[in-house]
C-alpha cells in the first residue's frame, strides 16, 4: 500500500475524467472511456516521484478544462 495521499488524488483525477468524457459526445462509446491513473508502487510512492507526476497531470488536467459560462441574471 502507497500513502493516502497519493491514492485520494489518483481517485480524484479517475473521477474527473470519467466525469468529462461522460459529458463529452465521446461517451457514446464505451471504448473511448478514459483509462485509470495508473497508480505507483511503494517504493516510487515513497521516493515522491509518483507524486510529482500525480501533480503534473491534474496542472495538465485543469489547465485544458474550458471555463464554465456565467449563469444569466435576469
Amino acid at each position: 500500500m502507497y500513502p493516502l495521499d497519493i491514492e485520494l488524488a489518483a481517485g480524484h483525477f479517475d473521477a474527473l475524467s470519467v466525469a468529462n468524457w461522460q459529458r463529452s459526445k465521446k461517451a457514446s462509446s464505451a471504448g473511448s472511456a478514459p483509462k485509470p491513473l495508473p497508480r505507483p508502487s511503494k517504493i516510487e510512492a515513497t521516493r515522491g516521484e509518483a507524486r510529482d507526476r500525480l501533480i503534473d497531470r491534474g496542472r495538465a488536467l485543469l489547465r485544458r478544462q474550458r471555463p464554465r459560462p456565467k449563469p444569466r441574471t435576469n
